[in-house]
């Protein structure tokens, strides 16, 4: 794909990104104030959540504060990007906040997995739809494979593997580079910004 082309791809793509960024964003803050079990009714912890205490509760608020500021973070570049008099780091914006909304996706599933356990907790039916829902992960990392050329059924099991282990591994690590350059860009020889 030329230069051309990528660049062809991000302002078509980035408008619907923009969309799931933003959607996600909402409905995590949303399931932020509309905690899973409720609060407490009566007593001087009212309106604190019946379950602060449960280890899946806080995995349940920490996923889905990743997923929310990753989305947000996504919506973010998506808004900012045509501002960028830079044209040759177009696809690079988007790149990045493509990863973003990809990460958020993921939290958002482990919110609803979490979420689910704090409710039902080990019950067959809590496990099942747990079960279900991280099933995703499965779909998630096959469709990448397939969309970047890798979908050899070796590559498949391999990368089921490391599915089940390590979900977020290869786009956690891709916005820092995008840090990285965006701070190098930053300032000239001259020390002034060059926007």
């Amino acid at each position: 794909m030329g230069p051309r082309a990528k660049l062809t791809f991000t302002k078509e793509a980035r408008e619907s990104h923009l969309i799931v960024a933003t959607l996600i964003a909402t409905v995590t803050f949303a399931a932020t104030f509309t905690l899973p079990g409720g609060t407490v009714v009566d007593g001087e912890l009212k309106g604190t959540p019946i379950f602060r205490d449960k280890a899946s509760f806080k995995a349940f608020f920490v996923s889905n504060t990743i997923a929310m500021v990753m989305a947000t973070s996504a919506a973010f570049i998506h808004l900012f990007s045509p501002l960028n008099k830079a044209k040759y780091l177009d696809y690079y914006f988007s790149e990045t906040a493509f990863s973003f909304t990809l990460i958020a996706i993921a939290a958002m599933i482990v919110a609803f997995g979490t979420g689910t356990y704090v409710i039902l907790g080990s019950s067959s039916i809590g496990i099942s739809i747990i079960t279900v829902g991280l099933s995703f992960f499965l779909v998630f990392r096959q469709v990448l494979n397939m969309s970047f050329g890798r979908n050899s059924i070796l590559t498949f099991i391999k990368n089921l593997v490391n599915a089940l282990f390590f979900p977020f591994l290869k786009f956690a690590a891709k916005p820092f580079g995008f840090y990285f350059h965006l701070f190098k860009r930053t300032y000239n020889p001259e020390g002034r910004i060059t926007f």
